[in-house]
């Protein structure tokens, strides 16, 4: 063989083929109707021992109300791609993303996760459900490329869009046509076996289409630079210490600016077979500044709690996670911070092919009175009984809760939807893996 064809034949090149199809009877507030959407995803992956790459596409297309007139529909593009190169102790990672499209903000909550711009969601197999994760939240809502902490991050609550939280109460039938691109750079460096130091840079614009899209999405760019650090000491086969510290600073074209520094420490046990537990504690310190001359530091305590237990039950298995956490969020876009509250779970039975499931989240900003106008409040929640028709093939019903709050106005009511969905995931690996 042509010493030239070796680095070819040594690649890994993979294809992931999935599609989300659903149809729902939604409450909004009082507004009924029934609605269907579908999102397909595909997704190329190519890797090596030192080079990754993936490229991925997903547009997501909603028609309501689909029982009468007049019917609208919505589509939304998103196309992520991520590229990685590794040295012996140093890994350079670099994403991108660019979504543009039409949704209809009142009706997202109800609609499931949306997926992430960084594209990380594509996996082998059938997909799973969209249940929000347990841990620890971030300090910043900016898509990473994956050299964070090892920490898990929960989900994205599906009324926060791609453009960010939801800001202004939108009308029941309001198209919103906007777009979203991000640029993410990071170099994360292992110290020793145990010490990593990530410098990381990222950018990001966001815009309404048309006059009555930026009254929900104004023309907006923010630009961060950080960094972070973090040490594991593990005391025994069950029990280890994370430290943590990251420092970011974050611009924003309406002239706000902020710097966060977060100092964590957590200890984490496996209790037995079955049964693992965390906890941690430190401090967030903010420097914020605004174009009105508001200028001020900030100290916020920051908590982080979550435990899982599984268990066999009959001829099946029971899980049960809950998660707990004290941070504050920062708005990559507009340069601000809230500090939050929030609580997760979720339990589920899983026998063969039959799994039950139902999941939940909350979050409160606790935001000083005079300074929660961009404080964001919202509660999510979930039942779902889902059975695998074949390898590559799921189908699901069940019913979902959501309501959000921006400051002082109820931007997403209280809506429910009880829906009922075929979900698909295949992977194909067309070149090397042998």
């Amino acid at each position: 063989m042509s010493p030239l064809l070796a680095p070819l034949f040594a690649q890994l090149v993979s294809l992931q083929l999935g599609d989300r199809t659903e149809g729902r009877y939604a409450d909004f507030n009082g507004d009924r109707r029934y609605e269907a959407s579908s999102a397909p995803v595909i997704g190329l992956g190519v890797s090596s021992r030192e080079t990754t790459f993936q490229l991925l596409y997903s547009p997501s297309l909603l028609m309501t109300p689909v029982d009468r007139p007049p019917r609208e529909l919505y589509v939304f593009h998103q196309v992520a791609a991520t590229a990685g190169y590794a040295l012996k102790r140093t890994q350079v990672s670099f994403g991108s993303s660019f979504a543009i499209g039409s949704l209809n903000l009142k009706l997202i909550g109800v609609q499931g996760v949306l997926l992430p711009a960084n594209g990380n969601t594509v996996g082998t197999g059938v997909p799973t459900a969209s249940i929000p994760p347990t841990g620890t939240p971030t300090t910043t809502d900016a898509p990473t490329t994956g050299t964070g902490t090892t920490t898990p991050t929960p989900g994205v609550l599906p009324t926060n869009t791609p453009g960010g939280p939801v800001t202004k109460e939108p009308g029941i039938d309001q198209k919103v046509r906007f777009y979203v691109v991000t640029n993410t750079l990071a170099v994360t460096h292992l110290l020793s076996k145990n010490v990593r130091f990530t410098v990381t840079g990222s950018s990001s614009i966001a815009s309404g289409m048309d006059e009555a899209s930026r009254a929900f999405y104004p023309t907006l760019r923010g630009w961060s630079l950080g960094a972070n650090t973090g040490y594991v000491y593990a005391t025994s086969k069950r029990d280890s210490f994370n430290s943590n510290a990251s420092f970011l600073k974050t611009w924003s074209s309406n002239d706000n600016e902020a710097a966060t520094l977060n100092l964590t420490e957590s200890w984490l046990h496996q209790f037995g077979p079955r049964t693992t537990g965390s906890i941690g504690a430190g401090f967030n310190v903010t420097r914020f500044s605004q174009p009105d001359n508001l200028a001020g530091f900030s100290v916020f305590p920051t908590f982080s709690a979550s435990a899982s237990h599984r268990v066999p039950l009959g001829r099946g298995g029971l899980s049960f996670s809950l998660a707990a956490y004290s941070s504050p969020a920062l708005d990559p876009l507009r340069a601000l911070v809230d500090p939050r509250v929030g609580l997760s779970g979720n339990i589920a039975y899983t026998r063969r092919k039959l799994t039950l499931s139902t999941s939940g989240g909350v979050s409160f900003s606790y935001a000083p009175e005079g300074s929660h106008a961009s404080a964001v409040n919202s509660v999510q929640g979930e039942a779902r009984a889902s059975y695998a028709v074949a390898s590559v093939a799921s189908l699901d019903t069940g019913a979902r809760i959501a309501r959000q709050t921006y400051g002082d106005a109820t931007v997403i009511p209280t809506s429910w939807a009880a829906f009922v969905g075929i979900t698909l995931g295949y992977r194909k690996i067309l070149a090397g893996g042998r």
